[in-house]
């Protein structure tokens, strides 16, 4: 398979990034700073999504919160999620990244990152956890006009490094939304890890090409291709 294949993209958060599930619990937190509380069986649709969409997308379920909180929210969000992220022990690669991404680029094959971060706290935690000498590429969902599930991430990655051929590109993450932007990506695989917030039950609904339960399974099953 791996012959074929010019090109990995890894969602961060969840997937490759341990951070205990933190930009999810502090988004709650902002929430319920703000007055707006969600029940964590409605909030489970938001994993995945570029923030600022799931903030828009919450204020405007939310009858009688103005316009402007949606900057107010998100800013304190990233304020919170950065102090967070700061204290010890909270952000770490997740077990297997740097052998998965090495192995990887031993056989030529691009590792690129995308996130539903905007680039700032992108480049933070990719510098926090010492990614940036061990990928080829990073895009925010900021970068492009639509997140996920929409595939413009992985267009853009495959733009950056001139392929053209989706079925040359594998897509790796812990969502339904990450599934769906490789299925909609037309990407040749869309590999499931379950290493993030999301449970395994929900995730098989999109039917990714193989579940993992974490990047060390996934390095042992492409070591066997």
């Amino acid at each position: 398979m791996l012959a074929n294949v010019r090109m990995f993209v890894f969602d961060m958060a969840g997937t490759t990034v341990n951070e205990k599930g933190l930009v999810y619990k502090t988004l709650q937190d902002t929430f319920k700073n703000f007055g707006i509380k969600i029940p964590e069986e409605e909030f489970g649709r938001f994993y995945g999504m570029q923030k600022t969409e799931v903030i828009s997308t919450v204020v405007d379920m939310v009858p009688h919160v103005p316009e402007e909180n949606k900057v107010k929210i998100y800013d304190k969000f990233k304020v919170d999620l950065k102090k967070n992220y700061m204290k010890k022990g909270n952000l770490e690669p997740m077990e297997g990244s740097f052998e998965l991404f090495s192995f990887l680029r031993s056989k030529n094959i691009k590792v690129c990152l995308n996130t539903g971060f905007d680039q700032e706290m992108a480049n933070y935690v990719i510098d926090s956890v010492d990614f940036r000498n061990h990928i080829d590429s990073v895009v925010c969902s900021s970068e492009v006009s639509k997140g996920r599930p929409q595939p413009f991430m992985i267009k853009k990655l495959m733009g950056l490094h001139d392929i053209v051929n989706p079925s040359e590109v594998v897509k790796v993450g812990d969502t339904t939304l990450d599934i769906l932007e490789g299925k909609n990506a037309q990407t040749l695989c869309q590999f499931a890890v379950l290493t993030g917030e999301e449970k395994e039950e929900s995730i098989l609904k999109s039917n990714p090409t193989h579940v993992f339960k974490d990047l060390k399974d996934l390095h042992n099953f492409l070591k066997e291709k």
